[in-house]
Formats: structure tokens, sequence, C-alpha cells
């Protein structure tokens, strides 16, 4: 799974058809839920030999709720169904407990509720229904619009691999353990899990739990999810891994390159053993950083690390396994690993771990910059959109479906880059309606009433755009060196449908016949803007050659 995750990823980053990304989405988006259930699985096992242990940490219900959120919204908006979190009244205090548990019973629960909910809505609302100097009791209501179920149904959807209806399992998919993990978990919690449903009107699960309160939320670090925007770091160094896995070889090579590292293999604990001491002996600099896989042959790495501590490099050691067990981890710590990465892990949290042990020299893009392009974004979408609910409309009018669903997904594409989640979801719903023939009159006045509140509140905007004088000097002409490389960069972003390509069209109006590109750029016809691109590069070779054939 590390492979296939790893591969997949690295993949996404390469130029590439849209037909041959959509393949490698397919690829990920399938592993990381196969990996779901592998995981479940081992908790399910860790939970009937009495293993699973609960932590007690402070942390922020609100960036637990908000990371539940980033992660399921997608799900939802895939489906065109609408999500409601509210909580009420905001905490103040940290709460003491295992967010990473409760964030588990939560995410199945939502899960659950989007994967059977085909319309309408899916809903978390957080109360606090007792609250004390020293703790805090919270009722936790997931309801939805879904299939719902009957009080038979109900007696048996705790029994792991066990799903309401059979028939349920071929259609939604899932192995059913999701809600026995949920009712397990809760019960190590003192808590209980309770359902209330009706079959074709939805399903309501709840559950209250007592958490231990202390000091203020700004104490405590924030709790944070997978979507989070990271920046990418850029280091400088060598550092030696631990792996005879091939593939898993090759993904590590690959992320560590990407951002400035070198990486040094040892296929067992014997070898790479031997490269630190021999580093040590010749007065070389010693490696920054070192992944330590655990299973190896020869000799593995509950066995190495040990030894590479007691030689006295310095080096942190990293474990990088599957092996997450509290009784693992502390183990691990014991030998000499400070940290830990697991496999498979994601760009991102390569990137966390390795600012945790090693200063970055510089970083892909800075906040400035992606607050420059995210202006431009909402510049750019109040400009074009003005007509299109009544484009979208007409379409509809005169029963060019085609149309009016490619005008609606673009929209819903667009909402998204600029973090409109609620116009985005709604343009999911009226997406969905158009493509399954569904009624539309009810998701097409949620999606105006969306549409438009966006419009009204990036007006001012607008009015900046318009009134903004045209440059009137844009620079001298690039020179073809410059030019090439800048049209080549374009390329490659255009080629991802990456709205980052915005961010060069003030160099590329130095070139000479560019304005169909930019229009079409800010207008995000990625795709026109990609020929438009292979065209104007074809006109300056001939120019190119003309030019040559002259002299």
């Amino acid at each position: 799974m590390n492979s296939i995750i790893g591969f997949s990823e690295l993949a996404e980053g390469e130029v590439m058809s849209s037909k041959a990304r959509g393949y490698i989405s397919k690829i990920l988006d399938n592993s990381k839920w196969l990996l779901q259930i592998i995981n479940d699985i081992l908790d399910i096992s860790k939970i009937e030999s009495g293993n699973m242990e609960l932590k007690t940490v402070p942390f922020n219900l609100a960036d637990l709720l908000a990371n539940c959120q980033s992660i399921i919204h997608p799900r939802a908006i895939e489906k065109g169904i609408t999500m409601n979190f509210h909580a009420a009244p905001p905490l103040t205090k940290a709460l003491y407990g295992d967010p990473l548990r409760l964030r588990q019973v939560l995410l199945n629960l939502l899960s659950n509720a989007v994967k059977f909910t085909e319309s309408g809505q899916v809903r978390l609302l957080v109360t606090v229904t007792n609250s004390t100097e020293d703790e805090t009791t919270l009722c936790f209501e997931v309801d939805d619009d879904g299939i719902g179920m009957t009080s038979e149904q109900i007696a048996h959807i705790f029994e792991p691999f066990v799903q309401a209806d059979l028939s349920n399992t071929r259609e939604y998919g899932g192995i059913g353990i999701g809600l026995s993990i949920a009712k397990n978990i809760l019960d190590l919690m003192d808590s209980k899990l309770e359902i209330e449903s009706t079959p074709g009107i939805g399903s309501k699960f709840s559950f209250t739990v007592t958490l231990k309160t202390a000091g203020g939320i700004d104490e405590i670090p924030d709790i944070k999810g997978d979507s989070e925007e990271m920046n990418k770091p850029m280091f400088a160094g060598e550092i030696l891994v631990f792996e005879d896995n091939k593939m898993n070889q090759q993904v590590i090579i690959e992320h560590l390159e990407r951002v400035g590292l070198k990486a040094d293999i040892a296929e067992n604990g014997s070898i790479g053993l031997e490269k630190v001491k021999r580093r040590l002996e010749q007065g070389e600099k010693p490696y920054c950083l070192i992944f330590m896989d655990i299973q190896m042959p020869v000799m593995d790495g509950i066995e190495t690390a040990p030894k590479i501590a007691a030689l006295g490099a310095g080096t942190p050691i990293i474990t990088m396994t599957a092996n997450v067990l509290s009784a693992d981890m502390d183990l691990y710590k014991e030998l000499g690993m400070v940290d830990y990465l697991g496999k498979p892990f994601t760009a991102k949290e390569l990137y966390s771990c390795l600012l945790r042990h090693l200063p970055p020299v510089s970083f892909e893009l800075s906040k400035d910059d992606d607050d420059i392009l995210l202006a431009k974004l909402k510049t750019d979408f109040v400009k074009t959109n003005q007509e299109i609910y009544a484009k979208i409309m007409s379409a509809i009018e005169t029963e060019d479906i085609t149309l009016a669903h490619r005008l609606v997904h673009t929209l819903k594409s667009n909402a998204g880059f600029i973090g409109k989640t609620e116009l985005q979801m709604a343009a999911g719903a009226a997406e969905n309606a158009l493509k399954n023939s569904g009624s539309l009159e009810t998701v097409m006045n949620i999606f105006k009433d969306e549409l438009h509140k966006v419009l009204d509140e990036l007006k001012p905007l607008l009015a900046v755009a318009l009134n903004a004088a045209p440059p009137e000097n844009v620079g001298e002409p690039l020179d073809a060196e410059a030019a090439e490389a800048l049209l080549l960069k374009l390329e490659q972003l255009l080629s991802k449908g990456s709205p980052e390509c915005l961010g060069l069209t003030c160099e590329l109006r130095r070139i000479p016949g560019s304005e169909k590109l930019i229009a079409q750029m800010e207008d995000f016809y990625f795709g026109d803007a990609l020929k438009t691109l292979i065209e104007l590069k074809e006109s300056g070779k001939k120019q190119e050659g003309n030019h040559d054939g002259k002299e």
C-alpha cells in the first residue's frame, strides 16, 4: 500500500493528459479507501484482544470539528449533498481526552451518513449539556436524510462485518465495521451510541461524552488535517534511508529529491551501520537525518537503532514503519528513535516530519504569493460569472442539458478554487440533478442564492478591476530564451489545470501575441489556453525560421 499510494502521489505531480490524471486520481482514492479498511480491521483486532487504549491529551474541539469537515465535505460535494456543522456554545477551555479516537468516531458516523444519503442534508450538531469548573459534557448528533433502517436492521448494525441490508454492500460499498469500531471506542469512553431511524426518511446517531477541562484553548496546538495547505519546503543535505523494499526505496528517494535532499539507501541494518561508521572514521559530514525501517533482513531496526545511537554521530533517527501501536512507539523511543513517519505517508506528512528536524533553505511558494493568486482568482471569478446563471437557465430552457451541465461543473470547480464551499456544494447538487434528470427547481433556487451571495461579496473586487487602468508599459519583450522558459513553465501548469498559471500573466504580456492566451486563462478555460499556447509556440518557431532564412 505504501508503494501504490506513494507512486500515485508522485505521478500526480507529473505532466500528463487529463484522462491519465483521472486514472491516477482513482487509483489514489481507492488505495486510500483500501488502506482505511486495513486500518479498521487492525482496530477491530486491537479491540477484540483488549489492546486498544485511550490517550488523555489536551485538544481544541473547534479544530477537531474543522478537520472532520474538511475531510467529509469533498465526499458530500461529489454527491450534491448539503452538509451543516454546528457547535454551540463555543468552548473557551481545552478538553482532555483522546482527540484522534473521537475524530475516528465522528468520521465513521459522518462517512456513513454521506454514503447512505442520495439527496438532502447531513448535519452534525454539538451541544454542551453540562459544564463545571473541571469537566464538560458534550452531546454529538449526526443525522441525515438517507435511506434509513428498520428496528430489525438496527438490532444487528453493530455486529462486525454486517451492514443493515446485505444489498447495501454491493450498492454503497464498505465492509460493515465502522459502526462496530465507533461503538467500541465509545464504550471505552463510558459512552453509548444511540440510534433513531425511519426507512426512507433518514437516521440519527448520537452519543454523550464527559471530558475533563483545564486551561485555555490558546495554550494547545491546533489539530492539523490532511487538507491543510502547506508550502513545499526545500532543504539541503543527505539522508540515510533504511529500506529493503525496492518500490518503497524509489518512493522515498523521489519524494526527498523533490525537496532538495539526497537519499542514501541501506537494504538492511548491517549495511547502514557500516555506512555510518565509515563516515565517522573518515571524518566526513554525518547524515543530516536517518529514516529507520523496522522490519529488515540480516539486522532489523530494533537492533540497528541503538548501535547507531551508541556511535555518537548525533544524527536524529526517525522510525519509518506501519507499526503504530502505542507499545511499539514507546519501544522505539527507548531505542533512540526520536520521531515517527508512518507507512504509507503523504507528501505533507513527510514535509512536516522534515521541518521538525531540518532547517529549510527556502519554500517553493510564499504565503504572499498565495494571497496574490487567491485575490486574482476571486477577481476573475466575479468578472466572468456575472451572467453565468442566465446562461445556465437558457441552456436548460432550450434543453441543451450538456451545455448546462458543463457550465455548472466549471463553476463548481472555480468556486472550490476560491474557497466558496457552500456555492461549490450547491453547484454540485445542481450538477447531480442535471446529470440524473432530477427535479431542478429547488436545487437551482439554492444554487442561484449561493451564487448571488458570493457575487455580492466579491462585488468590490469587480469595481476595482473595472476602474483599473490597463498597463501602459508592460516592459520590454522577452528574449527568445526567456520566452521559451516561461512558456514551458506555463505549459506544465495548464496541463495540470492549475490556477497557479494566473500568476504568470504579467510576465506573459511581454510575449507578443499572447493576448488571446491570457484572456482564456483569465476565463479559466485552461484546456483552450493550452491549445493556444501550443499554437503560439509553433508561431514563434516559424517566425524564428523565417528570420534565419533572411539572414
